[in-house]
């Protein structure tokens, strides 16, 4: 029985409505396997570049009974996959690693698009602003003691400002729990280094940032 990390349980819930799911970077498949099993998505493809997790996806979705509606595809991204995709998920790269993979696509007629970076969520922000998406859902998600951001975009235009784009629009709008802890802990951090801080103009970048982020959460 395949059980959902927290992150991907909550990924899971933006891919209703597919008809054909691409999930890149799969690893073992669970996320597309769950998508189709709960009816979110008619069919999906299961997309990695290592051999190793691409066999034990295979295993998955076949104990799962989908093989006829879950298949596999080794690659580093769209390259090889030859069919009309219309949601795309990628997690569990950096921002910038995701944002290259997109834009390698020879197609991007995607009505959705699922993502969350590990890492450098302000580059795959402004990859989206600069590439005709509009981010239309967000969460701010604690999952083992560290955080995800999830981004659902969709075709449109948005301009961010550069807080958005590191922390998320609609996820500073909707300032949860858990996104104003984690704030403030990024500025008992920055406290730290300030009391710390030799220079004046080290002082003058700290005390700017943490007047920043206090106004995301006040």
């Amino acid at each position: 029985m395949i059980t959902l990390s927290k992150r991907l349980e909550t990924a899971l819930a933006h891919l209703k409505g597919a008809d054909l799911l691409a999930d890149i970077g799969t690893d073992h498949a669970y996320l597309p396997i769950m998508a189709v099993k709960a009816g979110f998505a008619k069919r999906a493809i299961a997309v990695d570049n290592k051999e190793k997790p691409l066999t034990i996806a295979k295993k998955n979705i076949r104990e799962a009974g989908l093989a006829n509606k879950v298949d596999t595809i080794l690659s580093d991204g769209f390259s090889n996959i030859d069919q009309k995709i219309d949601v795309v998920s990628i997690l569990g790269m950096g921002g910038i690693q995701i944002s290259e993979i997109l834009n390698n696509a020879k197609s991007r007629d995607w009505k959705r698009l699922v993502l969350s970076p590990n890492s450098e969520a302000r580059n795959l922000r402004d990859w989206l602003e600069n590439n005709g998406f509009r981010i239309v859902e967000e969460d701010f998600v604690i999952d083992k003691r560290k955080h995800y951001q999830i981004i659902v975009a969709e075709s449109g235009t948005m301009l961010l400002d550069d807080l958005e784009k590191e922390f998320g629009p609609l996820i500073i709008k909707e300032r949860s729990k858990e996104f104003v802890n984690y704030i403030d802990t990024l500025i008992r951090k920055l406290d730290h280094a300030l009391e710390n801080a030799k220079q004046d103009s080290q002082k003058h970048k700290i005390t700017t940032r943490i007047a920043k982020l206090k106004g995301l959460i006040e």
